[in-house]
C-alpha cells in the first residue's frame, strides 16, 4: 500500500486539488470541481486507519477515538493541506484539499439565504442545537460569515473554544470567554448581536433576557434535536413553565438542529432540521405543544424553507451526497424516513 505522502504527490501531478479515501473503495481526486476515480487498488479498512495513524500525534488519534472526528492542517514534506477525518465501523474517511481550495469547516453547512435574511432582524432568539461535535461551532460561524458581508454590526462572542475565526474584516467581532459573563448582568451596550457558543447552562436565562432588552442572541444547546434542545431550554429558565414558553414564543427567530453525517464526496457534510418564526411555529411554542411545532416544520417545506431531519437526510441521498445506509442509521424516525423514499419510487 502507498503511503498518504505518495497518494497525495500522485494526485498533485495531475493537477488534483484534493482527496478523497473511503474504505472499500479506490482514492478519488479532485479535478476542477468533480471526483474522479484512480486507478489504485481498493482501501481497506485496517489500511485507512494505518495510512491515517502514521503521521497523526498520540493527541489527535486519542481525539479521533474519543470524539470520532478531526479536522485541521497538516505538513507532509512540503505539501500542506486542510483535512477532516471520520471513524465510523468501516474505518477511517478522509478528505484532504491543498493549493487555493477552502475546504474550512464552514463548508459542512449549505443554509438558505432565508435562514442568512433572519439574522439581520433587529433583535430575537435563535437556538442552535446539536450534540457534541455536531458542528454547532461551525455552523454558526457559516451564518456570521455570510451575515457579516451583508450588515455592519458590533458581534460579541462568549466561547470558551479556540475554534472560532473572527479574522473576517468585514465583522466587527470580539470574542470573550464565557467565565466574564457568568456572574455580569449585561453584555457590554454596544453589542448588536451575542453569540453564546458555551456548555454553561446559566446562559439559557442570560440568552433569553438579552432577547428581551432588544439584541439578537444566537445560543448554542447540546442536545439530539431541535426539540430536545428547546425542552432543554425551557428548563434551564427559572420561573412558571406557562410563563417561559411565552416568552421564549415571543423572542424566538430560528432554531437549528445539527448533525455531521459522513459524506459520499467528503469525509462529512452537514444535514440540518430548521424551524423559523411563524404563526404556526409561535402558537405551538406559546402552548408548549412540541408535536405541533415538529409538524409545523414537516408541513411548511415547501412554503418558506423549514425542514425537519427527516426531510434533509432525504435530500442528500437524492442529491447523492450521502448513501442510504447513512441516511437510515441518523433519523429520527426511519419510518417516516422509509415512507418520504416510497412516494418518489425511490
Amino acid at each position: 500500500m502507498s503511503s498518504l505522502s505518495q497518494i497525495i504527490e500522485s494526485a498533485k501531478s495531475k493537477n488534483a486539488t484534493g482527496l478523497l479515501i473511503h474504505p472499500g473503495a479506490s482514492p478519488r481526486i479532485r479535478l476542477g470541481q468533480e471526483w474522479q476515480p484512480t486507478d489504485l487498488a481498493p482501501i481497506s479498512a485496517d489500511q485507512s486507519q494505518q495510512l491515517f495513524a502514521s503521521w497523526l500525534s498520540a493527541e489527535e488519534k486519542k481525539s479521533v477515538q474519543e470524539n470520532k472526528i478531526i479536522e485541521g492542517i497538516k505538513t507532509l514534506g512540503q505539501i500542506q493541506f486542510q483535512f477532516s477525518f471520520f471513524l465510523d465501523t468501516d474505518g477511517i474517511k478522509g478528505s484532504l484539499y491543498w493549493k487555493d481550495v477552502r475546504a474550512t469547516n464552514n463548508d459542512w453547512w449549505a443554509f438558505p439565504e432565508l435562514v442568512v435574511e433572519t439574522l439581520s432582524r433587529p433583535q430575537g432568539l435563535v437556538l442552535v442545537c446539536g450534540l457534541r461535535r455536531a458542528g454547532k461551532t461551525s455552523a454558526m460561524q457559516s451564518l456570521l460569515s455570510s451575515w457579516g458581508k451583508k450588515a455592519k454590526k458590533s458581534v460579541l462572542v462568549i466561547s470558551d473554544f479556540n475554534d472560532w475565526n473572527l479574522n473576517d474584516s468585514s465583522i466587527l467581532v470580539s470574542r470573550l470567554p464565557s467565565s466574564v459573563f457568568l456572574k455580569q448582568d449585561r453584555p457590554p451596550a454596544e453589542s448588536d448581536v451575542v453569540i453564546i457558543d458555551s456548555r454553561h447552562s446559566e446562559f439559557a436565562e442570560k440568552a433569553l433576557r438579552w432577547s428581551e432588552d432588544g439584541r439578537l442572541v444566537m445560543l448554542s444547546m447540546t442536545s439530539s434535536s431541535l426539540r430536545t434542545g428547546m425542552e432543554r431550554f425551557l428548563f434551564q429558565n427559572e420561573g412558571l413553565q406557562e410563563k417561559n414558553w411565552k416568552r421564549i414564543a415571543e423572542q424566538f427567530k430560528m432554531g437549528i438542529g445539527l448533525r455531521l453525517v459522513p459524506g459520499t464526496e467528503s469525509a462529512m457534510i452537514g444535514a440540518y432540521e430548521l424551524a423559523l418564526s411563524s404563526p404556526e411555529i409561535t402558537e405551538a411554542i406559546h402552548s408548549g405543544q412540541l408535536d405541533r411545532f415538529e409538524q409545523s416544520m414537516r408541513n411548511s417545506q415547501d412554503k418558506v424553507l423549514m425542514r425537519s431531519l427527516n426531510q434533509s437526510l432525504f435530500q442528500l441521498v437524492v442529491k447523492r451526497q450521502i448513501e442510504f445506509r447513512i441516511a437510515f442509521e441518523n433519523s429520527n424516525d426511519p419510518t417516516e424516513l422509509d415512507q418520504l423514499f416510497r412516494k418518489v419510487g425511490i
